[in-house]
Order: structure tokens, then C-alpha cells, then sequence
């Protein structure tokens, strides 16, 4: 049996370790195994992993603190762990790095995998840039294969490596993110959403990157104009409290809904009418396929990769157009006769995750 080693923040539910987390749940795990070294901590998906026969080993030194302490701690871990003939790798922005650390003890095979486009202009240090894009440069002589969840998120990382260059899709379990009507009768009894209201819904960090001030602007006009609707933010985050606050400034908490991070997205959705996705930049967006699946009328900022649009649902949107979102939301009432056919449309569109399971076994398995 072949383990392989994912390098990855955390084990929480952000996009790439709910995908890394879904893969090894239908991979032959009589023929490989997952084990994942973990810079960020403890996550909930510890558990899980670990029922599926798993490791995980926690680093202590982050490269924000000190690089030297944590190049060391990584060389020392891989030298001590020469079972692990391949390592994934899922941190963009250090990958380079770490690879290098993994080859100079010994690692036979590497991957670098890009769940990102871009980190913007804004969000981050100087220092931090400058680190990242050091590793980039670095990854066509540490990488043996480079992988991205989008063309455009392989273009960021490098797109080169020493025998190959492959798009892995972000899939899911399409069948779990089918529309419910009695989830959507639930949660909107639940959070006391009535049947006329329009329910808009977002799920992802409370950071930079997600853009939730220029959503909040948006469904503020939105609101203005028809104050039967509702906005629902799923996820957690160091932004969350100035989201918060901005929402309270514009007498919106009694139409804002604030969930933390929840299991049951896919009840979320089945209660909304319009999923809404103004990043600033991503390298794919699993949510947005989540949404799909459900049904949901889809806008995403035109930042978002085009691959995202699995089924023709998605519009994508420049933000310099604050109009056109509003008139575009204004029209956000779910049309519960799309909801029978989209599912088979998101497999067609290669994000099933059995089928992306099967694919990597077979890949790991060759290599």
C-alpha cells in the first residue's frame, strides 16, 4: 500500500481541504492512504481522517515567524519519514520552499498544486509577496508535476515542472448538494425566512479575498429596493467582526444572517434563491460548483476562472459594476425548474468526485 503526504494549512473547511478530505474518502484505500502534515493546527476534519486510517503530523515552525526554523523542521521531518515516497503539496505561496526540502531528503516524487489565482493587490505584506513569488520561481526545479484546479490557478503557480502539468478538478459529491425541499422548508423556518422573501447566500472566509464589503454594499442596495430579502454568510474569519460592524452601520442585521461554519452547507443552499460570489480573485471556487448542483442562480465576479460555469448558470460580472450586480440580484428568485437536470450537467463537466477519486488513484498509483 502506497501512502502519499499532503502538505496543506489545516484540516478545516476551507475549498482545498474539503476536496483533499472528499478524494480520500473515495480513493481504494486497500491500495493507498493519506497522511497529511498540517501547519495551521488542529481542524475538523482531524477526526475523519484519522477514522479513514490517516495520519497527521502538526509542524510547530511557520515561515511568517522564522523561514530558517521551519526549513529546518521540514527537512527534519522528511528525513525522519522516508516511507513517504510522494508528497502533495497545497500551500501555493510556500510550496517552492517546502518542495526543496523534500527533495534534499530524499523524496522521490513532488507535487505542487494550486488552489489559487492570484493573491491581489492588497491583503498581504510586501514580505509576504516577495516570499511567495521566490517559491514560484522555484517550483520548475523542486516540482515533479504541477497541479491546478483551473488554468488560470496553474498560470499563477508557474505551469512548469519536470514531467507535467495537470488540471484536477474541484469536485464534489454532486448527489449531496441536490436541491431538498424539505432542508429549504427547515432552515428558512429555522431562521425565520418567510415564502416571499429572496434569499442570497454566500459561503467563504471572512477575508480579502472574498470580497464580503462590496456584497454587503450591493445587497444594501438590493434591500433598498425590495425589502423582502435576505442575505446568508456561511464561514468564519478575521474580517468577520468589520463585516459585522459594517452591517450594523447600514441597519441591516435583522436581514443579514451570520451562520459560523456549519457542516450542512448543502441545507443552506437548498433554502436560498441566489448564490453570490464577488471574489477578487480564486482558482476555482468549489462552492460556486456547489451552488450549481443545487440548482442556485449564480453570480461571480469576472475574476472567477470561466471553468467554474459547469452548467450556464453562472453570470460573471466585472466589480467596477456595482449596477449591474444590483440589477442582476434584483432578479434573483429561485427557478425550480432548473433544479432537475443540473447535476447531471456538473458530472459532465468533470467535477464529480468519484470519478476525480478514480483518476488520482490511478495517477499515484503509475507515478
Amino acid at each position: 500500500m502506497k501512502r502519499i503526504l499532503h502538505v496543506i494549512w489545516n484540516l478545516n473547511r476551507g475549498g482545498a481541504e474539503t476536496l483533499i478530505t472528499e478524494i480520500f474518502k473515495n480513493i481504494d484505500r486497500n491500495k493507498l492512504q493519506f497522511d497529511f502534515l498540517v501547519y495551521g493546527g488542529n481542524g475538523v476534519y482531524d477526526r475523519e481522517v484519522i477514522q479513514l486510517g490517516g495520519k497527521i503530523f502538526y509542524l510547530k515552525k511557520r515561515f511568517s515567524k522564522n523561514i530558517f526554523a521551519s526549513l529546518k523542521e521540514l527537512y527534519k521531518f522528511f528525513k525522519m519519514h522516508p516511507e513517504y515516497e510522494t508528497v502533495h503539496c497545497h500551500l501555493t505561496g510556500t510550496a517552492g520552499f517546502i518542495l526543496k526540502m523534500a527533495k534534499k531528503a530524499g523524496v522521490k516524487r513532488t507535487i505542487a498544486h494550486s488552489h489559487i489565482a492570484g493573491e491581489g493587490n492588497m491583503g498581504i505584506s510586501f514580505l509576504r509577496k516577495m516570499l511567495y513569488r521566490t517559491s514560484r520561481k522555484m517550483l520548475c526545479k523542486y516540482a515533479d508535476y504541477t497541479f491546478a484546479c483551473s488554468s488560470d490557478a496553474l498560470t499563477y503557480l508557474n505551469g512548469k515542472s519536470k514531467y507535467g502539468n495537470k488540471i484536477v478538478r474541484n469536485a464534489i459529491d454532486v448527489e449531496k448538494f441536490e436541491f431538498n425541499s424539505s432542508d429549504r422548508d427547515d432552515i428558512r423556518r429555522k431562521l425565520n425566512i418567510r415564502d416571499n422573501e429572496t434569499v442570497y447566500c454566500h459561503i467563504g472566509r471572512f477575508a480579502f479575498q472574498k470580497n464580503h464589503e462590496y456584497l454587503i454594499d450591493r445587497f444594501y442596495e438590493v434591500h433598498k429596493k425590495n425589502p423582502n430579502t435576505k442575505l446568508i454568510l456561511v464561514g468564519k474569519g478575521d474580517l468577520q467582526q468589520a463585516v459585522l460592524d459594517k452591517v450594523r452601520e447600514l441597519n441591516l442585521l435583522g436581514s443579514v444572517i451570520f451562520t459560523g461554519v456549519i457542516e450542512n452547507t448543502y441545507a443552506y443552499l437548498s433554502a436560498s434563491d441566489m448564490f453570490v460570489f464577488p471574489s477578487r480573485y480564486e482558482g476555482l471556487g468549489i462552492v460556486l460548483i456547489e451552488a450549481q448542483a443545487n440548482g442556485l442562480k449564480c453570480i461571480a465576479s469576472d475574476r472567477v476562472p470561466i471553468e467554474a460555469d459547469a452548467t450556464g448558470n453562472v453570470r460573471f460580472l466585472p466589480l467596477e459594476d456595482g449596477k449591474a450586480w444590483v440589477n442582476e440580484m434584483m432578479n434573483g428568485k429561485r427557478d425550480f425548474s432548473v433544479v432537475s437536470d443540473v447535476g447531471e450537467k456538473v458530472k459532465r463537466a468533470g467535477y464529480d468526485i468519484h470519478e476525480v477519486a478514480v483518476e488520482l488513484t490511478e495517477f499515484y498509483l503509475s507515478c
